[in-house]
């Protein structure tokens, strides 16, 4: 807890709250999400450092750089916060285990849109539990019901924990979703009746994305 300081009349002042300017955001992933979220991150001007499936040396404005694998431990460790957005596959399952957990620093905070399975869930838990991070904000469980009754969202309490925010994969639930979502809808019909490719397929099997190298992920 802060500890409110007095000032000179004596009266509480208020705990100084973190600014965003300044800070590092790392994206692993950067697809339309991390794009997105690029943009938004410099209007704050924050710094933004990526990794991605392959390095990328077409950089938007504002983004320090966009590494492929090898990159994923510099993000780690420059990361102020850190924001998952990949797709979950044979690749990115359990990519930040305890090892790359503890590069991460003692006053960074974990941001999940993804799919939980990414991070593994003990090293995570024990983690937060333990103040390697500053926190957590986590969009996607890893438990979801499958029968009526009660389901907690994981094997681990996390919900007991003090530095750790949990919404139950409603992030992307906003004013302007639904509408964008039929606006794509009909765009790919047009598509498809004009013979073309539609916009945000996923080949089944390059979705799988085999990385060569230590550290694997997709963007």
């Amino acid at each position: 807890m802060f500890s409110a300081k007095r000032g000179a009349s004596g009266s509480a002042e208020p705990p100084l709250w973190p600014e965003l300017a300044g800070k590092t955001l790392g994206i692993l992933g950067f697809g339309h999400i991390g794009e997105a979220l690029a943009r938004r991150a410099r209007a704050f001007d924050m710094r933004v450092c990526a990794v991605r499936r392959q390095a990328q040396s077409d950089i938007p404005a504002g983004v320090s750089f966009i590494g492929g694998p090898e990159r994923l431990d510099d993000v780690l460790r420059q990361a102020d916060y850190l924001a998952i957005t990949l797709s979950l596959s044979a690749e990115t399952r359990g990519l930040l285990d305890e090892r790359a957990l503890r590069l991460m620093k003692p006053a960074a905070y974990l941001i999940n849109v993804a799919r939980a399975e990414i991070v593994d869930e003990v090293a995570l838990y024990r983690t937060l539990a333990n103040s390697g991070i500053a926190g957590a904000a986590l969009d996607a469980w890893y438990r979801y019901p499958k029968a009526a009754g009660p389901t907690l969202p994981a094997t681990q309490p996390f919900h007991e924990l003090g530095n750790v925010i949990m919404t139950p994969h409603v992030s992307g639930w906003t004013e302007g979703m639904l509408d964008a979502r039929a606006t794509l809808i009909a765009s790919n019909i047009e598509r498809i009746a004009r013979g073309e490719s539609t916009l945000n397929a996923i080949d089944p099997v390059s979705s799988e994305d085999t990385v060569q190298g230590s550290s694997r992920h997709r963007s």
